[in-house]
């Protein structure tokens, strides 16, 4: 049962690099971090109400604008990527 989970994860998962393994981490931690500072602020019920199911056509507008500043951020992030493959290809 062991190997199974252990073959599915090196399958599902791409192993062996560094920097892979630090935005794992760099990800979970985050996402630890949100989730732990709204609940000891008692945030959840203000942001179901006033923020993800608001009608408010300002709200709507700035979630528009950090979605899109987001995005923004992770597609210049994979183009440096891009580029720094390109520039040195034997890299591993």
């Amino acid at each position: 049962m062991f190997e199974q989970i252990k073959d599915f994860l090196s399958w599902f998962f791409v192993t062996g690099d560094p920097l892979i393994y630090g935005a794992d981490v760099a990800i979970a931690m985050t996402t630890i971090a949100i989730v732990f500072a709204l609940t000891v602020f008692k945030k959840w019920g203000w942001l179901w109400t006033e923020w993800l199911t608001t009608v408010d056509h300002k709200k709507v507008g700035i979630m528009y604008i950090i979605a899109s500043l987001l995005m923004l951020f992770r597609g210049g992030v994979d183009a440096l990527m891009m580029r720094t493959q390109l520039a040195f290809p034997d890299m591993k």
